[in-house]
């Protein structure tokens, strides 16, 4: 394994876009090279110029019969370049599976920076992919067209080779729909709509606490019931405080602990008189406002939350897992009610002075708790039985709440770094899902660091079985109807991960959900 890095080290940041996005100036010249390349690299030697001509301007004569047809795709394209392009497409890809059947799945990697037009800065992915790709013997490309793996901060499907890869070669570390359970808005409409309809596996406010969703369409109402909700419940509680913190609102697209306030029940009467409820509403649109936890879980007096990893390594079959080794993160001041600052925050950009106080492992929080005699098992086995458990129905009841939402497509994975607030009587409720966690070495302490390299070690081994897995199979085990199933080929690789979702066999596709087992396995 490299040698750990300095945590006082930033990661490389790019200085302008074209040095960090090479290949951006010359897409297009890719993109027609890349037909070339099809029809010519990855073919059987002693192809004449001739005929990669052919296989450009024919490409549907040289279709493999082992590779998903694209006559659906074809249909509804429309004529000229667009449907030029997927015809290229089609042709790179099943010659990427001829040469993968043949001769095994290239080991290269690459990293681009896949820019958003709606951020304001850009990051390359951090150090510990790289080094758990070193791990495996992958080399880093610049040719996102002939990288197996490539792995982005970023979700720009369309900035991808193509505009999309080749599913049965190729892993981009993004699911399309994600989004459903990634930004706090629509994971609130869904788990709502999961509620309505029965499928929830409990009631909404034993997910999360309650939350309402402010959006331009109908901020007014909402805000206006969340007034009426709240005043009846402050009605009820003999110790609420005007002027404890009591609602937390976050920015809609923005993640990672970023773009949150902090409000107390006064704080919000006094922006109600000034502004009108009206013009509050609306300038809080689009976001969320939740209740903001009144009795969260304290570790020697700081405000405590969980960061778990939930890795979806297939969508269709379905293999989904739990990281146990969860980062435990304390804020960097001792709790108060009524600060809106650093004391009720546990975000890694406020706890940099000292990771060691402030990112505990799971077992050092189960100690605390023993010692405390806050609970009353060995702490290994608490976890083992009582805690994490919890946490992975969670975790299933959530996936599956967003499952139908994620694109069926081979070729996209993605780990998820998900927020959990809990209760100073160790309950736990969902706060937010992050599509790209904060993977890097400056916001991590010695803990996490071990955790993140370990982690993507194992997620690199599992990701190359499923691409394994899918040039066996081909088509069909893209489809959900493999010859063999996918589980049983990444149960070598999963090392601490534990099954969270899968589709059961070959024979039979219904999917097993940690959440609905009745005699659940502990870990």
């Amino acid at each position: 394994m490299p040698p750990k890095k300095n945590a006082s080290q930033s990661p490389e940041r790019p200085k302008d876009s074209s040095v960090a996005f090479p290949w951006l100036g010359a897409f297009a010249v890719v993109v027609c090279a890349a037909a070339i390349f099809a029809c010519s690299s990855f073919v059987a030697p002693g192809w004449e110029a001739s005929k990669v001509l052919d296989c450009l301007t024919n490409p549907s004569q040289h279709a493999s019969t082992e590779t998903p047809p694209m006559t659906k795709e074809l249909a509804d394209a429309p004529d000229g370049f667009a449907r030029v392009l997927i015809e290229q497409r089609h042709a790179y890809c099943e010659a990427r599976y001829r040469e993968a059947k043949a001769n095994g799945i290239p080991r290269n990697v690459a990293a681009p920076l896949l820019i958003e037009t709606w951020r304001r800065s850009v990051f390359a992915i951090e150090r510990p992919w790289l080094w758990a790709l070193e791990d495996h013997e992958f080399k880093r490309t610049n040719n996102v067209l002939y990288a197996t793996f490539i792995i982005s901060k970023q979700t720009r499907f369309d900035l991808l080779g193509f505009g999309q890869i080749c599913g049965l070669t190729q892993l981009f570390n993004h699911i399309p729909g994600q989004i459903e359970w990634t930004d706090k808005l629509n994971i609130v409409r869904n788990l709502w709509k999961a509620h309505a309809a029965g499928i929830l596996g409990g009631p909404f406010h034993s997910v999360m606490l309650p939350t309402y969703t402010l959006e331009k369409s109908n901020s007014v109402g909402e805000y206006r019931k969340m007034l009426q909700d709240a005043t009846a419940a402050n009605s009820q509680d003999s110790e609420h405080d005007d002027h404890a913190v009591g609602w937390i609102h976050k920015k809609k697209g923005v993640e990672n602990s970023r773009g949150i306030t902090l409000y107390s029940w006064n704080d919000l009467q006094v922006l109600n008189q000034k502004h009108g409820i009206d013009q509050v509403a609306q300038t809080l649109a689009p976001g969320v406002l939740q209740r903001y936890m009144k009795d969260p879980l304290l570790l020697d007096g700081h405000k405590t939350d969980l960061r778990c990893y939930i890795l979806i390594s297939s969508v269709q079959p379905l293999a989904s897992f739990f990281y146990p080794e969860f980062i435990v993160r304390r804020s960097p001041q001792k709790y108060s009610p009524t600060d809106k600052g650093a004391a009720g925050l546990t975000a890694a950009d406020l706890t940099k002075a000292n990771f060691t106080h402030a990112q505990w492992s799971p077992i050092q929080m189960a100690e605390y708790l023993a010692e405390a005699e806050r609970i009353d098992l060995d702490p290994q086995i608490w976890l083992d039985t009582v805690f994490l458990p919890k946490l992975k129905v969670l975790s299933s009841r959530l996936l599956r709440t967003t499952f139908s939402s994620l694109a069926k497509d081979a070729g996209y994975y993605g780990i998820f770094g998900m927020d959990v607030l809990v209760t100073n009587d160790l309950e736990v409720f969902f706060s937010e899902m992050n599509y790209s966690p904060d993977l890097g070495l400056p916001n991590s302490g010695e803990w996490k660091q071990e955790v993140t390299q370990d982690m993507l070690r194992e997620v690199m081994g599992i990701q190359l079985e499923v691409l394994n897995y899918r040039v066996e199979n081909g088509p069909a085990g893209a489809s959900g109807v493999p010859s063999t199933d996918l589980m049983m080929k990444l149960e070598p690789a999963v090392k601490k991960y534990s099954k969270l979702a899968y589709t059961k066999s070959a024979s039979d596709t219904s999917i097993w959900w940690y959440d609905q087992m009745p005699n659940r396995p502990s870990h």
